[in-house]
């Protein structure tokens, strides 16, 4: 019985594996740039590969996963570079633009010395017959969500370099301080909106919902006043009623 269940379990071992080589090549692993920006999902990620010429499996494997980290490490500082030059771009008056560059080139240094955005290993994909780029090629892709704590070491990065270079602001620290942190709280819902500019993004969904708010405060309002209407209607009535039964009797 045991050796059975064994024959079964190899057997079924192969038959994964022929099926995962002829399985058709993932979207990420046919992308042309090795770095993506996945708007649905909002998340970076760096694709990797190695060819079978390398080594063997854990060879070919370690090398794929060492470039698709590489490429997401260039993905991140791209997409923080682009925001912090929308956000400059948004506050033209708050900024001398002469020293903007090299408050940009600071910046970047900054945040990519950060160890806490590492992301993972997501996926892996070998191209068993050489669909892509050769028989054997190993392909792996390295995943970061932008979720609040990306925002938060990039909104720490542009912070700590604000206070080493103030030469490059035209208004108080405080003010400019205020208005990323705005602008943070935005990315976070609309990570990818916030690289554009403010009449192509939209709402957030906190002022929309405060709006809502406010239209449901005005038709409780509405509805009081109503009742209070109705109420003084019935009294003015009664009132009338009793004045005539009055009358009648004298």
């Amino acid at each position: 019985m045991c050796k059975k269940f064994l024959i079964l379990s190899a057997f079924c071992a192969v038959f994964a594996l022929l099926f995962a080589g002829c399985a058709a090549p993932p979207r990420w692993a046919q992308e042309d740039s090795p770095t993506i920006r996945d708007v649905q999902d909002k998340y970076l990620a760096g694709v990797g590969k190695a060819h079978a010429a390398l080594g063997d499996q854990k060879v070919l494997q370690a090398a794929a996963s060492l470039r698709a980290r590489t490429n997401l490490r260039k993905a991140r500082g791209e997409y923080a570079a682009d925001f912090m030059e929308q956000f400059i771009d948004e506050n033209q008056e708050a900024f001398d633009l002469d020293k903007a560059e090299g408050y940009m080139t600071n910046f970047k240094e900054h945040f990519q010395a950060q160890t806490l955005l590492r992301g993972e290993i997501d996926q892996r994909w070998i191209d068993e017959r050489g669909e892509l780029n050769g028989e054997g090629t190993v392909y792996a892709m390295a995943r970061l969500t932008l979720d609040p704590v990306y925002f938060e070491v990039l909104q720490k990065s542009a912070a700590e370099t604000l206070e080493k270079h103030r030469e490059v602001l035209t208004v108080d620290m405080s003010e400019i301080l205020d208005k990323l942190n705005e602008k943070i709280q935005f990315a976070i819902q609309y990570p990818f909106e916030a690289l554009k500019t403010p009449e192509e993004a939209p709402a957030p969904i906190e002022e929309e919902k405060e709006g809502a708010d406010d239209e449901m405060e005005t038709e409780e309002d509405d509805s009081s006043e109503e009742i209070e209407d109705e109420d003084q209607t019935e009294e003015l009535e009664e009132e009338t009623e009793d004045q005539e039964v009055n009358e009648s009797t004298d």
